[in-house]
């Protein structure tokens, strides 16, 4: 994807401000730096950022450890620090395919969070560090599933995950969609 370390500058740069800006719109800057440098635009990546970034706000700080109680945090707002502080753990203590298959089955029936991007912006870093695994990558995906944490909200008539089936398995059953790279 990137030999040059772009990426995770502008991952870095991003990490410092938060994943919403003006009261509720979304940050599109991790998503937008990813497909730029997969795109091959690594080079304007910077430039934009200068002018992307000075519209954003910083990241917010956490009230309280995210515990047992992710169940009632779940969905709050006000809890957005203490969600991204607490990915940030996890992907830094466990292997981040550990941390995604835990979490993907808990967020899923909230993927109407925050307008769909916390699904997005997970889907963008999971696609990043299948490319490379590193520092600045892995915090993008605990960023991504922080925000999705704290901006879950429920789609109508979704129940959450039941059964044995485990996670992959469940996904091997899905149809897969038809090639739409014509």
């Amino acid at each position: 994807m990137d030999d040059s370390g772009t990426l995770e500058e502008a991952f870095e740069r991003l990490h410092r401000t938060g994943p919403e800006f003006d009261g509720w719109l979304s940050n599109h800057g991790p998503m937008a730096v990813e497909s730029m440098v997969r795109r091959g635009h690594a080079r304007e990546v910077h430039r934009w950022l200068d002018a992307y970034t000075a519209r954003l706000e910083e990241a917010p700080g956490g009230t309280r450890a995210i515990g047992d109680d992710w169940r009632e945090a779940l969905g709050d707002p006000r809890r957005l620090g203490d969600w991204l502080r607490f990915f940030e753990r996890e992907t830094k203590e466990r292997p981040w395919r550990a941390v995604l298959e835990e979490w993907w089955p808990r967020l899923l029936p909230g993927i109407a969070a925050g307008a769909t991007h916390g699904v997005i912006r997970t889907g963008h870093a999971v696609h990043a560090l299948l490319e490379l695994e590193d520092g600045p990558r892995l915090a993008e995906l605990g960023q991504a599933l922080g925000y999705w944490a704290a901006r879950w909200q429920p789609v109508a008539g979704a129940a959450p995950p039941s059964g044995t089936e485990t996670p992959s398995g469940a996904l091997a059953g899905v149809p897969r969609v038809a090639d739409q790279s014509r």
